[in-house]
Formats: C-alpha cells, structure tokens, sequence
C-alpha cells in the first residue's frame, strides 16, 4: 500500500488514496490484534517463571518501544519512579506487558500533545498509569477489563486497539496475585492503580 499512497507505481485520485487509507488502517489493527492474541496466549499458557527485573532498564526499554509514537502524535511518557535502585524477583515479561499495555491504552485515549505519567512505587510493587483523555464511566469500569470490549468512545479515535489490552493487563495482575483498581484521574482522564506483591527486597 506505501508504494501505490506514494505513487511509485503510478497516479491515483483521491478516492483511491481514500481507500489505501482505509487499508492501511486495517492493517495496523490486525496486526495490532495479532500481537495481542499472542501475549494474551503467552499470559493464559504461563507456568509463573520468576525473573529480575531492574526497573531503570525497563523504563528505557519501553521508551524505546513508544519512540515514533509518541514523537507523531508530540505526547509524552513522564516517569515518577521511587523504587530502590535493586533488581525486584518479578517475572519480568509480565510486568513488561502490564507496563506497555496500560501506556498504550493511554496514549490512544489522549489528544496530541497530552501526557501519560506513570509511577513507581515500592508498597509492595505499586504502579500508577494516568493519561488526561475522555476517562471511563462509572458504569462502564466493570466491562472494560472484558475480551473484545470496546467503549462508547472507541468509536471517536481514529487509532483503535484490539480489545484485548485491558483484559492482558487484569490477567497478568492476577497471574501476579496483585490488585487493579480504575479511578479518575484530576482533571480529567483514568488512572490505573496497581499493587503487585513481591517476596523479597530484591538482589543488588
């Protein structure tokens, strides 16, 4: 589809590149949809390894993982991180997983130019995720962690996920024997609250 858009192969009017958009689009959320499948197979078929994780690196990690996006839509992931400067016996993917998941649910939700923050804190493995877009109803906080679920503002992004995210994030807290919580975040948007417990101080 890039070299039909650009034309390498030929004109096109607009009611073509009209199309090509609508396929490129498709094909974003399918293979975003692919992606999830795999980590929600990966959550459903896990035997609980436990891992280092080292929290610096992982931040840096997932940074990189958010680079284009973020610098296409000019938003931006603050960091408030509080954690001993040690590696925590958690299973690093998982925790990896809730991180990228909750970060993108927030970013699609956000108008350009708005921020995601994200805290760390050691009271048992405590992380918050807060974005500033539309929020989540009252109503709607018991549906969304379901497969496939798509809310009332779904339909007004342009950019729409898989379904699945929300429900990979509350399987892999449970996986770690943690709690989720949604709560409004000040002055607008959600916040994810999340308190993993962990058994030792972890190794230097």
């Amino acid at each position: 589809t890039e070299l039909l858009a650009d034309e390498i192969v030929g004109p096109i009017n607009n009611e073509q590149k009209a199309g090509l958009g609508l396929i490129s689009q498709s094909m974003v959320r399918l293979r975003t949809m692919i992606d999830s499948l795999l980590s929600y197979n990966a959550i459903r078929t896990s035997k609980d390894n436990v891992s280092e994780v080292e929290f610096n690196q992982l931040i840096k990690k997932v940074n990189n993982h958010f680079e284009h996006r973020l610098n296409a839509r000019e938003q931006s992931l603050i960091w408030h991180n509080s954690l001993p400067n040690i590696s925590l016996s958690l299973p690093r993917e998982l925790i990896e997983m809730i991180l990228i998941q909750l970060i993108s649910n927030g970013l699609k939700f956000s108008q350009p130019s708005q921020v995601v923050s994200l805290s760390l804190e050691s009271n048992g493995l405590n992380i918050q995720v807060a974005d500033e877009g539309c929020g989540i109803k009252e109503h709607e906080r018991e549906h969304v962690f379901g497969a496939f679920y798509q809310g009332k503002h779904t339909k007004e992004i342009s950019l729409q996920g898989s379904g699945l995210g929300l429900t990979i994030v509350k399987e892999s807290v449970e996986q770690l024997h943690g709690q989720l919580k949604i709560e409004h975040n000040e002055p607008q948007g959600c916040r994810f609250n999340i308190v993993i417990p962990y058994k030792n101080k972890g190794v230097k």
